[in-house]
């Protein structure tokens, strides 16, 4: 395919994707947030009342620390701005950074063609349409994510490499999976034969913030909080007779199962995690068999659908843990999983050519491209071995795209030469 008619196309897929996603902010931009999303508002509210910054003394006894980083990023919004509103539009800024990003990243590791490809697959992804309206983690965490990667990736200066550090450790505060970007970003400077200053500088943007983020925390909860707590309870999902591999937080409630914890409001959230760990723990003892097979379970359950975005606005949300637990029929369930099924076709295309890829292209997976699948396998992983939602995927979702694209600009490139 000829460079300039890709750069075309790849330049109105982006202002198609941009339209549908301001379209969709006027359309739903003053609709109630659902779910997690809610909550994480309803925390900032608390905070902004109380004149404080999450956490604090009144968050200990709550059922964890909940996606710190972010929750300050709506407090900061709402002090500034006085509302909530704006972050749709701060959404669809940081998504037009991450379309960014993955472009700069493909054409470092790949080339130009497998860059433009890159976008326009990820520009045609439901997800990425939908991705502006939840008031959730995703955009924050993976723009930083993807600006410390895309600093490493084009070996800038030891000053940006500093950034990218504070990048790193400012998504970890949002979400604790940047271990796979910490992880990829290190290989990558090894296989560049970097310099020690590099990683040194890498290090300390990451510890200085970190310090900082700690101090604040004992400052306003008197203890120091450096990310989420919420490993525990997702591990306890998966971890009980009755975990299909899926978040159950109807469990919670459940006085049978080991979810629940009487007088639960008596423990901190400290002493809930390690009661969820310890429980957990116990149990995958004593039945290991189980968890592998809902691990391997997990691993499809993960990409069963692109739609997730809309249900924090649109209701659905949690329907498979409904039906798993006898509270939906048959048919309804149906129904919703062919309407997600019809919406996730551009997803579902783009995973089979990444297998595809992953196997015509074997040979390449221990080079230096093949670098960008470690936040695939690493964070497939990490994140299966607690309670999986198809959401989970869109931290790494950009860099099965971007294999998938070079598989399938080889494959152009090859057809092109027998032609």
């Amino acid at each position: 395919m000829n460079k300039s008619n890709i750069r075309k196309i790849a330049f109105i897929i982006i202002a198609l994707c941009l339209f549908i996603q301001v379209f969709l902010i006027i359309s739903f931009g003053d609709y109630k947030q659902l779910s997690d999303y809610g909550e994480y508002i309803k925390l900032a509210q608390g905070c902004l009342d109380r004149k404080s910054w999450y956490p604090n003394s009144a968050n200990m006894y709550d059922s964890y620390i909940f996606a710190p980083g972010l929750v300050n990023y709506f407090i900061l919004q709402m002090k500034l701005f006085g509302t909530m509103s704006v972050n749709l539009w701060l959404n669809l800024f940081l998504n037009l950074g991450i379309i960014y990003f993955v472009y700069g990243i493909a054409d470092k590791l790949f080339n130009k063609n497998t860059a433009y490809i890159s976008v326009i697959a990820y520009s045609l992804l439901y997800s990425t349409w939908w991705i502006v309206i939840p008031a959730g983690t995703e955009v924050p965490f993976l723009f930083l994510s993807l600006l410390g990667l895309w600093t490493v990736v084009k070996q800038k200066s030891i000053g940006c490499i500093f950034l990218a550090g504070i990048a790193f450790v400012l998504a970890n505060w949002i979400r604790p999976l940047v271990v796979i970007f910490l992880i990829t970003s290190v290989v990558m400077m090894y296989m560049n034969k970097a310099k020690k200053s590099r990683y040194v500088s890498l290090i300390v943007g990451f510890v200085l913030i970190l310090s900082l983020i700690g101090a604040a925390s004992y400052k306003s909860a008197n203890r120091v909080i450096l990310q989420s707590s919420t490993s525990g309870v997702n591990l306890a999902y998966t971890s009980n007779d009755k975990a299909y591999g899926g978040v159950a937080s109807s469990l919670l409630s459940d006085t049978t199962n080991l979810c629940y914890i009487k007088n639960a409001n008596s423990y901190t959230y400290a002493q809930k995690d390690s009661i969820w760990k310890a429980r957990s723990v116990e149990w995958i003892k004593a039945h290991p068999a189980k968890f592998i097979g809902l691990y391997v379970i997990k691993i499809p359950g993960l990409f069963a659908e692109d739609t997730w975005p809309d249900r924090a606005v649109l209701p659905g949300a949690g329907f498979i843990d409904k039906f798993a637990h006898g509270q939906i029929p048959l048919p309804e369930f149906i129904g919703r999983v062919l309407l997600l099924v019809s919406k996730s076709i551009v997803f579902y295309i783009i995973c089979i050519v990444f297998l595809i890829g992953l196997w015509t292209k074997r040979k390449e997976i221990l080079s230096s491209k093949g670098v960008i699948l470690i936040p695939v396998f690493l964070g497939i992983a990490i994140t299966c071995i607690f309670s999986v939602s198809p959401r989970y995927h869109y931290p790494f979702l950009f860099a099965m795209v971007i294999w998938a694209a070079y598989a399938f600009d080889c494959y152009l490139s090859k057809k092109g030469g027998k032609e």
